[in-house]
């Protein structure tokens, strides 16, 4: 393991949480589930190790898990590196007029501490937002 994360057979080898995880030169995480709201809410944060990543990330705005499709909300992604605000990310699933996900190609350099948090519209039970990250790890 090259740093933070759960390591292969840990106790949560799905790697649902906020950190990163690291299977040889791969990296992962997944949020699972988390609960829209109306004040800005981490989804994933970790800091990197010695080496860089290039990864995808997607941003997944509110969906119900009951089987409405009929609801949804505006969702704002804030993307931070080292405690700067790098990038913003709209998504919206009410009218899906436009995207309800979007997959943003990064590369995390070395020692950055990561994190993305969203703010939603509402606050509507059943409504869920999700954020994940599949990519490389280089030297």
């Amino acid at each position: 393991m090259l740093g933070g994360g759960n390591p292969v057979g840990g106790s949560n080898p799905s790697g649902v949480g906020t950190s990163i995880n690291y299977i040889g030169n791969h990296c992962y995480a997944y949020s699972g589930l988390i609960q829209v709201a109306d004040s800005l809410t981490t989804c994933l944060q970790f800091n990197t190790g010695n080496s860089y990543l290039v990864v995808d990330l997607t941003l997944s705005g509110g969906a119900r898990i009951d089987g409405g499709t009929n609801v949804g909300c505006n969702t704002i992604f804030e993307i931070y590196m080292d405690g700067t605000r790098n990038l913003l990310v709209k998504v919206e699933s009410i009218n899906e007029d436009m995207p309800a996900m979007e997959v943003l190609p990064l590369l995390i350099p070395p020692h950055t501490s990561f994190k993305v948090a969203f703010i939603t519209d509402s606050t509507s039970s059943g409504l869920f937002n999700s954020a994940a990250i599949t990519g490389r790890v280089y030297s």
